[in-house]
């Protein structure tokens, strides 16, 4: 019998409370170029069930399990209704709390029903989510130098559906606490965008990323959310953009996060979490419109775990909004997601030239010229554009987007993506992704003018930046219940936006396990 358990997860979500033990290995940051922060995920790995018999016989029971896993049973399914169609980028309530790398259509579960704890609970009202995730990834070719880096996260969380408890209609509580270790390949190579989005918000720490109500009023027209949260859970934010593991991508264009992070905060992504709340009104079936307020302070990123509610430390507030147009739902329609959204903080941000001549010490102003908020636009958009099957995601999908940002005060002042990705394009494997991604980031030229005076300072080993391309290219497979691996190989040209490195090739490995 199918499980339906991942049909209600959609408005509800998971739940959490996290031991924790981590160690994060950070990497020292070079001169005044940008360097990269940290970031997101979750599952690890799991053993094949073979005999001791026969190693012939054995294998054939291992290629079974595949074959059976990937075309029935208790397992990621095509997703069927156009309510869970709406999910490929999050546009429409209620919200899910789907840990970046882990999939949004997930119902199967490794260890199964929990010897029947899991559809109790479920029955009253608790939706938990237990998931670990790794990234491994390492580069034989290109970037300053060449190594391998491993970075995992454990993930507790539950949604609690306050109907099902109290006969509250459409309250729900969102909770979730993520636990990191590991270290980053790409604090070693040396470029912009992390090819492993798991990595960062580590330490020895138990991360509170969700503590949330959400609420949804006049059938789910109207859907209202506040408490400990993050702007990139919706704005700016999709599904399809975890397909990949590189963090130029996944959870949001990752420029946003860069520009917003000059001022300790502003546009956060997974794991960091400030205050916020944020209303979305859908004012007929094909459009909604959204907007919020989120907390920038100073602690968001640096040494916090989001356990510290306090507000002392608050540097200004996030203003994004966003409006998109989703047509095409259904099981047999091409379903697509246009949107287009911005957004405006009030902290303080150094001027990109002044802060730079500063670092490099060829301007000796004792205070660094700040600009007071900071506006970033973005436009963003996928679209189905071939079936392989009746499932709302079962087809080839074509995704895009553009980001500009106010040269003033960013560091990555355009940035843009184009990509593939496909569920079902093999026959017999039903729910297994191909995708393929390229995107793009120009550096300030702000900052090329100050590495320019830098050199004329005599500074001669710094190189002028410029921008930074990433390719990449990913097969995911589902090999056991809630388990799934996905081998992806990245190129990356002019790795840290300058040519002093060569190109760099790195061979990737993501494992994703839902308890």
């Amino acid at each position: 019998m199918r499980d339906t358990s991942g049909r209600r997860r959609l408005f509800c979500g998971r739940l959490a409370l996290l031991g924790a033990m981590a160690l994060s290995v950070t990497a020292p940051a070079a001169h005044a170029q940008i360097t990269v922060p940290d970031k997101n995920a979750p599952a690890d790995t799991h053993s094949a069930r073979t005999a001791r018999k026969p190693a012939r016989a054995a294998d054939d029971a291992v290629m079974d399990l595949f074959k059976s896993t990937a075309k029935a049973g208790e397992q990621d399914e095509a997703v069927q209704s156009a309510e869970q169609s709406a999910w490929l980028t999050r546009p429409l309530q209620p919200s899910t709390f789907v840990v970046p790398g882990s999939s949004a259509y997930q119902t199967a579960h490794l260890l199964g029903q929990w010897g029947g704890l899991l559809p109790l609970l479920e029955r009253n009202g608790i939706h938990p989510f237990v998931n670990y995730l790794m990234e491994a990834a390492g580069n034989p070719s290109g970037g300053k130098v060449q190594t391998g880096a491993y970075a995992h996260q454990v993930t507790l969380a539950a949604d609690i559906d306050w109907f099902q408890i109290a006969h509250v209609a459409g309250l729900v509580t969102h909770i979730e606490v993520v636990n990191r270790e590991g270290n980053n390949l790409s604090s070693a190579m040396g470029n912009l965008f992390d090819v492993q989005e798991i990595w960062g918000g580590g330490g020895d720490v138990a991360r509170l990323v969700y503590f949330t109500m959400e609420q949804n009023l006049f059938a789910g027209r109207v859907n209202i959310m506040a408490g400990r949260m993050l702007a990139g859970t919706d704005f700016a934010a999709s599904d399809l953009y975890c397909n990949f593991q590189n963090l130029g991508l996944c959870p949001n264009p990752e420029s946003l996060f860069l520009n917003s992070r000059t001022s300790n905060g502003g546009f956060q992504i997974f794991p960091y979490s400030a205050w916020g709340g944020r209303i979305r009104v859908r004012p007929t079936r094909l459009v909604y419109v959204q907007g919020g307020a989120y907390e920038e302070q100073n602690s968001t990123l640096i040494g916090a775990s989001g356990w510290d509610w306090s507000t002392h430390q608050s540097t200004g507030v996030l203003f994004p909004f966003e409006i998109g147009f989703t047509p095409g739902a259904g099981a047999h329609g091409l379903p697509g997601h246009y949107k287009i959204g911005g957004m405006f903080d009030t902290a303080s941000h150094p001027d990109m030239l002044y802060q730079n001549e500063m670092l490099a010490g060829v301007n000796p102003i004792a205070v660094p010229k700040m600009h007071r908020g900071q506006t970033q636009i973005y436009a963003l958009a996928d679209q189905m554009v071939h079936r392989f099957g009746p499932g709302d995601t079962s087809g080839l999908v074509v995704l895009g987007g553009y980001v500009w940002s106010d040269a003033a005060t960013a560091e990555i002042t355009r940035f843009g993506f184009a990509g593939l990705s496909s569920i079902g394009m093999i026959p017999g494997r039903k729910m297994d992704q191909v995708s393929f991604l390229a995107l793009y980031g120009e550096v300030n030229p702000r900052m090329k003018a100050s590495d320019a005076l830098e050199r004329k300072a005599g500074n001669t080993a710094v190189a002028p930046q410029t921008n930074e391309i990433d390719f990449e290219a990913d097969y995911a497979a589902t090999v056991l219940p809630g388990t799934k691996l996905m081998p992806n190989v990245q190129y990356i040209v002019r790795p840290g936006a300058v040519s002093t490195y060569h190109n760099a090739l790195v061979f990737g490995m993501r494992t994703s396990v839902l308890f």
